[in-house]
């Protein structure tokens, strides 16, 4: 009988170590130094081909200003594109890439004398969660705010080229949408694939809880989605991530066909 006394207090104590450790489950790890490493640099010479108001036009407009001016250039309108990058400026030379994204018709001429920038001691922290995306339901968290003319959005085709999503998705500590909600992302993607499914991510990843309250990272990359792993460019922050740099490794770990609902996991590692 004794012995089972034991044993059983032995169990409870293990339970409550365990509880203990769940909770105090986080999505970072401790910041650590950053060693510098020597930088290459590499030039780049290519030729970027955009082509609209054209039958499979490369470039298509997906908002404007209210005013009545057909005109591509005209001040406020947004285009999403896949325009080839090739090695000459023939379009029928070698294909080396494309370029995807959005653009904005703007004009800004503001800036100060550039001036010597001195480097601090920079720390690299990892962070670990789950992005849920939700397109489907009454309260969706992700939704259409512009397309292109003619862009309809279908069952088997939830996010076709030329179409604009604004988010505001929660991030968690797991899988499970229930979990710790530990900030949110919130900006836009764009379906800027005409082949293959790919949204151009233009996210801020801003964090409520921990070490990290208040600081968000920002992210701005391509987002080939049927791949089974990819990464994004973190390319600023605000907060303890300000002037961040790093990356993010993506993984999907759930995808409804029909709605375009997901879950993805992020790896992360920022140097700030």
């Amino acid at each position: 009988m004794k012995g089972r006394v034991i044993i059983l207090a032995l169990l409870a104590l293990m339970c409550c170590i365990n509880t203990g450790l769940a909770h105090k489950k986080s999505y970072y790890t401790k910041s650590r130094p950053y060693v510098h490493k020597q930088k290459q640099v590499t030039n780049l010479h290519f030729y970027y081909h955009e082509t609209s108001n054209v039958e499979n036009a490369t470039t298509v407009i997906v908002a404007k200003p209210a005013a009545n001016d057909p005109s591509p250039s005209q001040f406020g309108t947004i285009t999403a594109m896949d325009d080839p990058l090739t090695i000459g400026p023939d379009p029928s030379s070698e294909v080396i890439g494309k370029a995807q994204g959005i653009a904005a018709l703007a004009d800004d001429k503001y800036y100060t004398k550039s001036r010597p920038y001195v480097h601090k001691k920079k720390h690299i922290t990892n962070l670990h969660f789950y992005f849920h995306d939700t397109l489907s339901g009454k309260n969706p968290s992700a939704i259409l705010v512009a397309k292109s003319n003619g862009t309809t959005t279908s069952p088997t085709s939830p996010t076709p080229f030329g179409t604009v999503f604004a988010i505001d998705d929660p991030l968690t500590v797991s899988p499970n949408k229930s979990s710790e909600v530990i900030g949110n992302v919130q900006g836009l993607y764009v379906s800027s694939g005409q082949d293959v499914l790919t949204l151009v991510a233009y996210f801020d990843f801003g964090f409520t809880k921990g070490e990290f309250n208040g600081s968000s990272i920002s992210v701005f990359s391509r987002n080939p989605v049927t791949n089974k792993e990819r990464e994004l460019a973190v390319v600023g922050g605000r907060g303890k991530f300000r002037m961040a740099r790093g990356f993010a490794l993506l993984n999907t770990y759930f995808v409804d066909m029909k709605t375009g609902d997901a879950i993805v996991e992020y790896n992360v590692t920022v140097i700030h």
